[in-house]
């Protein structure tokens, strides 16, 4: 060191906290303030309208929180936009890094595409309605620790998904999927040990309901999908991919809707792994004009009767 540098005085330092005089990170500061011998503390609280940023226009943005070490707790976080809002809260625990959050959202997804890739846009396409539907949830999840939040990018599915849960619910009213319609939508979801599982979505059109079940187990790539249905099963034509399947389709005729029982599992990218058992009972049933009072067959498991 020159001489001046040796006389210099030492950069002071803050109570349990970083030196003045040099560049802290993030995580640097969150340990100082939980460790300080007197707290910081904080309150914020604002009502603004009309916030742009990236193409994206809140039409009202409310917030209030405030940090009590080793918390810091947002209260609300209301954004007005497309037509409904997101109305949230959060709390952080710098200590244990745990984070919840608890939100409601009823704003129209659509206008969203824009500001998506490609691919999200296709995928977002495929949905329409006539009103947004709305979802209520709540999310837990243990942050990694902040050093490694500095040192190298994440590993989601080692480092958040393990903690991750969630668990909620949602509403619709006229819904329609790559063309197929639906009078209403509803259900629940939950997310936790690292698996999806959504027990009870019930579907209504003018001729009858569905009920769907559906868990997928992530890191084995698992899924089973359990349904029973009085829809007409001709609904399902627009998703049918060859003219084939389509005119096959056409060649039946239903006075009622049946009832179709069904349960399907395997794993994701392995057809051979696919496992069926399903049960039809459909009475008054035309095929290629031959009529038949009574078909009830099986599939699977269950034994094949006509």
């Amino acid at each position: 060191k020159t001489p001046e540098a040796r006389d210099r005085p030492a950069p002071r330092a803050l109570p349990n906290g970083p030196a003045r005089g040099r560049t802290t990170k993030p995580t640097e500061t969150l340990r100082g303030c939980t460790e300080m011998r007197e707290p910081l503390e904080l309150d914020v609280d604002d009502d603004s309208d009309g916030v742009e940023s990236s193409g994206l226009r809140i039409e009202r943005l409310q917030t209030s929180g405030q940090w009590r070490s080793p918390k810091l707790e947002i209260k609300r976080l209301d954004v007005d936009l497309f037509g409904g809002a997101i109305r949230s809260s959060a709390t952080l625990d710098v200590a244990t890094r745990e984070a919840r959050i608890r939100a409601t959202a009823d704003f129209d997804a659509q206008k969203l595409s824009p500001l998506l890739t490609p691919f999200g846009q296709t995928w977002l396409a495929q949905f329409g309605y006539q009103i947004p539907p709305r979802a209520t949830g709540s999310l837990r999840l243990v942050l990694p620790p902040w050093i490694s939040l500095t040192n190298r990018s994440l590993d989601w599915p080692a480092e958040i998904l393990p903690s991750l849960q969630m668990a909620g619910s949602f509403t619709a009213g006229r819904t329609s999927f790559r063309g197929v319609t639906v009078d209403s939508a509803n259900g629940t979801f939950q997310f936790t040990n690292q698996t999806w599982h959504l027990p009870d979505i019930h579907l209504v059109r003018p001729e009858g309901t569905l009920d769907l079940e559906i868990e997928e187990i992530l890191p084995i790539n698992h899924y089973r999908f359990k349904f029973a249905s009085h829809f007409d099963p001709k609904i399902v034509r627009p998703l049918l991919g060859t003219p084939g399947a389509q005119q096959a389709f056409d060649l039946a005729r239903f006075d009622e809707p049946p009832l179709i029982e069904a349960e399907i599992s395997g794993l994701w990218h392995q057809t051979e792994t696919i496992g069926v058992t399903a049960r039809l009972l459909a009475t008054n049933v035309a095929y290629r004009g031959e009529h038949a009072d009574r078909v009830e067959p099986g599939l699977g498991q269950e034994p094949l009767e006509l």
